[in-house]
């Protein structure tokens, strides 16, 4: 979903007639916040890398599970690739 996006369904759910009045100046808060956002900022790109020789992540040292080794437990780096 695209921030602009985010901010159409946060409109449309804050026009909506089923919206209690006192929600409503919430939702213009959280719009006027969400507004001010830059999109590039919003989604930080994912980092990419290998493990370490015991299972380290090269960027948070959190140590490898075993249970899904793709990505970083801990950060969400993707571990299937070359480390940047």
């Amino acid at each position: 979903m695209t921030l602009n996006g985010a901010i159409m369904q946060l409109v449309e759910m804050r026009e909506n007639s089923m919206m209690p009045e006192v929600f409503k100046s919430y939702f213009d808060k959280v719009i006027e916040t969400v507004s001010e956002c830059e999109e590039p900022s919003m989604i930080p790109e994912r980092k990419k890398g290998k493990w370490g020789n015991h299972g380290e992540c090269p960027f948070c040292s959190y140590l490898r599970q075993w249970e899904d080794d793709r990505f970083c437990g801990n950060c969400g780096a993707d571990m299937r690739g070359e480390q940047e």
